[in-house]
């Protein structure tokens, strides 16, 4: 259902934060590192368009962005 509505209306910024959110327990998830960190980066990138289009999405959703990068970053290591 995201996937169609962004197909939709690729800006429509409640479909990325959920987009978003659903590539990082993708990402949590994922045994794999390289995968993983594929995934959060994905993740973050499509929780940072949804806060840029709606700020007001940002209490729900600024933490899973945290989070992401978080996730990224152990993966690096």
């Amino acid at each position: 259902m995201i996937d169609r509505a962004l197909a939709i209306d690729p800006a429509l910024p409640a479909a990325s934060a959920e987009q978003g959110a659903l590539l990082l327990l993708k990402a949590k998830a994922e045994p794999e590192p390289a995968q993983r960190r594929e995934l959060s980066l994905r993740a973050a990138s499509a929780l940072e368009r949804a806060l840029r289009a709606n700020p007001l999405l940002g209490r729900e959703y600024a933490p899973l962005l945290d989070e992401a990068g978080k996730v990224a970053e152990a993966v690096k290591r």
